[in-house]
């Protein structure tokens, strides 16, 4: 019943919205300026994105030469999710260290969250500085590579494959550095193809680029005494002396590198060959020990006194 004189307050109905639409309607609030709860979906699905975008990349890794289309492109996805990802962390940071009443009753993020985030943004960002540096040098950069593999030396094949595939280049292009037991410590030589001798390392490379037509370069290191394994040999630091030799062969090796990368490899073949043949006829032979004497050619030189 309505009193005379008064106005009929009328309210309105609302209808509950559909369930989608509540949805879609929370999640754009929580992506675009929820507070705390909006910050933390934004934080959590930029790092499910990067994880997969990481995930993709690694798979184009073992065989760059044919996914590096792919490669650059997932890199250039990352940009984006790596961007928002250090502004939501870093803006939830700020807002908790400043005292902010909501971020602080939030509190800081699970334990799990702070182990892992630290890595996957770590892990973005290398490969994002990695694909940039990709990008403006490219496959088109000819210039000589120093490759310092830091796999086990038995797994030196994947490091080069990669290297060799991304920049297109050829077998007899490479020069892999290595310890020979055949050779004595100090001596140095430069060749191409033939065999591994037992040799893992070069196993692996010979494997991963299917041939055994690079250049090798040769130090000798000596063989292991009796009883000794060659891996445990190769381990162990060498004598002062054997030090010393290996060191000199590595500077002859160094001055002839110029003609190695200028393309002129029989010259520096020629040269440091030379070189150690040079160096072996330098090594002073050993002593001979006196020989003893016959007590009576003793008494003869005492009695006459002829020294």
């Amino acid at each position: 019943m309505i009193a005379r004189g008064e106005r009929a307050r009328v309210t309105p109905r609302v209808e509950p919205a559909p369930q989608a639409e509540r949805h879609r309607g929370s999640l754009r609030t929580g992506l675009t300026g929820g507070g705390s709860e909006g910050n933390e979906q934004l934080t959590t699905v930029m790092g499910a994105i990067l994880i997969v975008l990481l995930a993709a990349i690694g798979f184009t890794i073992p065989q760059l030469r044919q996914f590096i289309s792919v490669h650059l492109f997932i890199g250039m996805l990352l940009i984006g999710p790596v961007l928002l990802k250090l502004a939501s962390t870093g803006y939830r940071f700020g807002r908790y260290y400043t005292g902010n009443a909501e971020y602080r009753r939030k509190g800081p993020p699970e334990l799990i969250l702070r182990l892992i985030g630290p890595v996957v943004i770590l892990s973005t960002a290398g490969v994002l500085a990695t694909g940039v540096v990709l990008l403006f040098v490219g496959p088109q950069h000819r210039g000589p590579w120093l490759l310092l593999p830091q796999s086990f030396m038995n797994l030196s094949g994947q490091p080069v494959q990669m290297l060799a595939g991304f920049f297109k280049i050829k077998p007899e292009e490479i020069l892999v550095v290595h310890d020979e037991l055949d050779f004595a410590p100090g001596v140095a030589r430069l060749k191409q193809g033939g065999g591994i001798a037992g040799h893992n390392g070069l196993k692996d490379i010979s494997q991963r680029l299917a041939t055994h037509d690079y250049w090798r370069l040769r130090l000798g290191v000596g063989k292991p005494p009796a009883g000794m394994e060659g891996a445990d040999y190769v381990l162990q630091k060498p004598p002062a002396e054997e030090r010393a030799a290996i060191d000199a062969a590595i500077e002859r090796s160094l001055a002839v590198l110029p003609q190695c990368l200028s393309g002129d490899i029989q010259s520096a073949m020629q040269k440091l060959h030379t070189d150690d043949k040079k160096q072996e006829d330098k090594k002073p032979e050993p002593k001979k020990e006196p020989e003893k004497e016959s007590g009576l050619k003793s008494s003869l030189k005492a009695l006459f006194g002829r020294k």
